[in-house]
Order: structure tokens, then C-alpha cells, then sequence
């Protein structure tokens, strides 16, 4: 998704099932920008 980083869709190592990002969704899958942020500082 254009080298943005997603969102954690359920535990480490789960299976998600039926998923389907659409051009009206994606936006959805994509953390926040903030999280983003926080996530390279630690």
C-alpha cells in the first residue's frame, strides 16, 4: 500500500480469512501515521 505501514489485523501468526482491501477500503488497513512515528522511536 505505497510503502505505508499497516495495521495488525489479529494476533502473531493468525490466519485471517476472507479479506478484501478495495480502492473504498484500503484506508482502513493502514495504521496511523502517529503509531507509524512512535513505532520507529522505540
Amino acid at each position: 500500500l505505497k510503502n505505508r505501514q499497516g495495521k495488525q489485523l489479529g494476533p502473531s501468526g493468525a490466519v485471517i480469512k476472507n479479506l478484501r482491501i478495495t480502492l473504498e477500503n484500503y484506508q482502513r488497513f493502514l495504521a496511523q501515521e502517529e503509531e507509524t512515528i512512535t513505532d520507529l522511536d522505540n
